[in-house]
């Protein structure tokens, strides 16, 4: 987490402010609240002394500098991929799916749409039923596409809300098959480089 000196503007900022947050943080850990954390601070653009708590897994301990996987955090990231194909004139949000993936097209999945993948109303499932086995093996991403082409909805979409991973990922196809560059690749290039987000990627670099 990151903290600049616009975002602390009326806030009175002050040493002993931080020093506390350092001791909720540590006390998070010490309570099993959370395994560890790192925090970073710049006032006036200058860094300020960063702290580090905890493990980031059991043991491995964090530094300041440790990567932590944000998980589910990168599905806004997914759909922000989609829209700027959208607005470059690539999709509508409307599509049918099949019609850029086909091999979705099967068991009941013609009229799931871009727009029921990115609201969680398309009817898939949230993940795989064999999920954990799939990553326990270290299986390829490929593998995982090719078994949700083939999985059956869990309702008519748009019919109802239901989390789902698996939709996110149809989405990662879709960014990947019009594209024609990797969802890591293209969110380097067209999203994090622009932003001067230069230590943030889909997986590591």
């Amino acid at each position: 987490m990151v903290l600049r000196s616009e975002q602390l503007a009326g806030t009175r900022f002050n040493p002993s402010r931080l020093e506390r947050v350092y001791r909720h943080l540590q006390s998070a850990v010490e309570q099993g609240t959370i395994p560890g954390a790192a925090i970073g601070l710049a006032q006036h653009g200058t860094p300020l002394p960063s702290r580090a708590f905890g493990e980031m897994c059991a043991g491995m301990g964090t530094q300041p500098d440790t990567i932590f996987l944000t998980a589910s955090v990168t599905k806004p990231m997914t759909v922000t991929a989609v829209m700027i194909l959208v607005e470059r004139g690539y999709l509508l949000l409307d599509n049918p799916v099949h019609t850029i993936i086909p091999e979705f097209g099967n068991r009941g999945k013609e009229a799931v749409t871009v727009r029921h993948l990115m609201t969680h109303t398309s009817g898939l499932p949230d993940m795989l039923p064999n999920n954990i086995a799939l990553r326990q093996a270290h299986a390829p991403l490929a593998e995982f596409y090719r078994q949700m082409f083939d999985l059956e909805l869990d309702f008519a979409p748009g019919t109802h809300l239901q989390y789902q991973s698996s939709g996110t990922a149809m989405l990662a196809v879709i960014v990947e098959r019009l594209s024609g560059m990797s969802l890591p690749d293209f969110l380097h290039t067209e999203l994090f480089l622009l932003l001067g987000m230069k230590d943030t990627a889909l997986g590591v670099r």
